[in-house]
Parts: structure tokens; C-alpha cells; sequence
């Protein structure tokens, strides 16, 4: 998928990242914080690696920089 200037950033990570459960932290009544949680266990070998089980981040810029780094780890595994 394409990002464009105007979309939202939830759909687009949703979609680009189907192997992750995407989620916007609450503070009060207050959005805060993104979340991502894999929808798959991981080997012992996996986290040695250096995969997470869930990543968090400020911003979906963030959050995204984080997801991607994870799918170069885990093509190499």
C-alpha cells in the first residue's frame, strides 16, 4: 500500500503490518502512545535474535521505524 499525505496513520500500519496487533494507548481520556503486539509466539531463538514480543513509540513515525527494523531482523533468522 501506498501512504498518502492524508491517510490515517492506524489503517495504514493495520495493513502493512498484518502480523501485528496495532493499538493507541489511553491516559485519562486522552489517545497516547503506539502499540504493537505480534500475533505469533516467539522462539527463545527469535528473541536472541533480537525480535520483541511488543514494541511501543510515541508516534506512528516511531512506531513504524520499529516495525520495520523487526521484519530486517526477522528476515534474517
Amino acid at each position: 500500500m501506498d501512504a498518502t499525505a492524508d491517510s490515517d496513520p492506524m489503517t495504514t500500519l493495520v495493513e502493512e503490518f498484518s502480523g501485528w496487533h496495532i493499538w493507541r494507548g489511553r491516559s485519562g481520556h486522552q489517545l497516547s502512545g503506539w502499540y504493537a503486539t505480534r500475533r505469533k509466539r516467539l522462539t527463545n531463538a527469535e528473541f536472541r535474535a533480537g525480535l520483541f514480543r511488543t514494541l511501543a513509540a510515541d508516534d506512528p513515525h516511531g512506531l513504524r521505524e520499529q516495525l520495520e527494523q523487526q521484519a530486517a531482523i526477522q528476515n534474517q533468522c
